[in-house]
Order: C-alpha cells, then structure tokens, then sequence
C-alpha cells in the first residue's frame, strides 16, 4: 500500500473517532455503564477537551511506520515517543499548575498538535530526501 493510501484510511479512521468523541460522547460513555449524572458531565467534558485532536493521531502512527520501512530506525522511534512520553507527561504535570484540572485534559491536544508537529517536519524532510534519491 502507498504512503498516501496509509494516511488517508488512517486520516478516515481518526476522523470518525474524533467525531463520535465530540458529538456523541454519551454513546460512548454509556458502553462503561450508567453513572450519575456529574460522572456523565465530566466524562463528556473529558472526551470533548482530551480527545481533541485524536485525529492528528492516525498521521503520525503511519509516519513512524513509513520512516521506520524506509530504514530509518531511530526517527521511527522519535516518532514513535513524543505524543505519549516526551510532550504528554510534561504537558500533563505543567499545564494543571496554569489551568488547575483542565490542564491535565488539555495536555492531551496540546501532546496531538506537537506530535503532529513533529511527524509531520520528519515527513517533509524525507520525502524531500526520496525525491533527491530518485532524480
């Protein structure tokens, strides 16, 4: 299959989890069982908040397999780290000093975006790479 094959069913599956979490959140918390309704409200608040930019995430799960095919194995593993452990654990500890609670929520999008950032200047750079190989 074809990078841009990848990204796009990728980029189609993020899409329709990122659209369920935002706009039919109580479908999905309704799965784990009924609560009370303060259980519900911040359930939904943190599927709204967290969630995000969930759909920046299939981009970069197929840029760490694309550089990792194309035998790059240490920027795969930069890839592979940032949205979890290198922005999203510091993110999650700083953020709550500024945004009490909420930071903790918004540490999830924030860690999203930078991981895109990321993959998405790794991406760039080696198809930039590819072309130069192929002329």
């Amino acid at each position: 299959m074809g990078f841009r094959f990848c990204i796009t069913w990728a980029t189609v599956v993020s899409v329709i989890g990122f659209l369920l979490f935002q706009f039919k959140p109580m479908w999905i918390v309704n799965l784990f069982g009924a609560e009370s309704d303060l259980y519900n409200e911040f359930a939904i608040k943190c599927f709204r908040i967290f969630l995000l930019l969930c759909f920046l995430n299939g981009f970069q799960t197929v840029a760490s397999i694309f550089v990792q095919q194309i035998e790059k194995p240490v920027k795969a593993l930069i890839l592979s780290l940032p949205r979890q452990i290198v922005f999203l654990i510091p993110l999650a500890i700083l953020l709550p000093v500024f945004l009490g609670v909420d930071g903790v929520l918004w540490a999830g999008p924030a860690a999203d975006a930078l991981a895109f950032i990321l993959a998405a200047v790794i991406i760039i750079y080696e198809m930039k790479v590819l072309k130069t190989k192929e002329a």
